[in-house]
């Protein structure tokens, strides 16, 4: 059973098979035509992270806890392995990334455990497109989203909250949009370029140009000195 991925010099955890919501962007959902949804082993998933950080050819230096979204009656599994990770590695920087649902991202616990910084992703901000690609996240809104941003960063402290945006997504102009919504309430906006993934039903999507990247990451980089973040 896969558990742990390492990209450079980072071990990303993935403690959950399959996913409780599907996005059409996400190859998650589509890779698996079964749709198959488990939770892997707690003590599994703390050996694999050991056994990545001590690596002798490739050691990690920090680890993100990623991967599926649990269903709300595994909330309680979500939380339990995000303390036994954190506590088993305190002097490693852990940060995870997950959607803000119900029971699964406890503020004060994660502090509490040690928890390096937050991924909240938003990434599509634009509404008319949100609701093609990512229903459940527009069913959930953007205020939902940056509310729980702006609190995660009054708990956390400072530049510890990131929020994602998928550039080429939607019109840049709407993810410029992002980025300043997620700037103003001291999130760390993230510019992740959007490439279509085969077994998506955005396959034929065209992904941004080179200009546009370029474009749109000096602009954002102007919002986000402009906020301090």
């Amino acid at each position: 059973e896969q558990l742990v991925y390492t990209h450079a010099d980072r071990a990303r955890l993935s403690p959950i098979r399959g996913c409780s919501m599907t996005y059409t962007f996400c190859n998650i959902p589509y890779d698996d035509p079964m749709k198959v949804y488990s939770l892997k082993s707690i003590e599994g998933s703390v050996e694999a992270v050991r056994r990545a950080l001590e690596d002798p050819a490739q050691p990690a230096r920090h680890v993100l806890i990623s991967g599926g979204t649990p269903k709300p009656k595994d909330a309680g599994f979500q939380r339990e392995l995000y303390r036994s990770v954190l506590d088993a590695f305190p002097d490693v920087d852990v940060n995870t990334m997950m959607v803000p649902i119900a029971g699964v991202l406890d503020l004060a616990e994660l502090r509490a455990h040690g928890v390096n910084e937050l991924s909240i992703n938003l990434e599509v901000f634009g509404r008319d497109r949100a609701r093609e690609v990512a229903r459940q996240k527009y069913n959930q809104g953007v205020p939902f989203y940056l509310n729980f941003v702006e609190e995660a960063t009054n708990v956390l402290g400072p530049n510890t909250v990131r929020s994602m945006l998928l550039v080429g997504l939607e019109a840049l102009e709407d993810t410029l949009a992002g980025v300043e919504a997620i700037a103003q309430r001291g999130g760390v906006p993230v510019l992740s370029p959007f490439r279509p993934d085969p077994v998506t039903p955005l396959r034929d999507t065209r992904p941004p140009s080179a200009e546009e990247l370029r474009d749109v990451y000096l602009r954002a980089r102007d919002i986000a000195l402009r906020h301090g973040v």
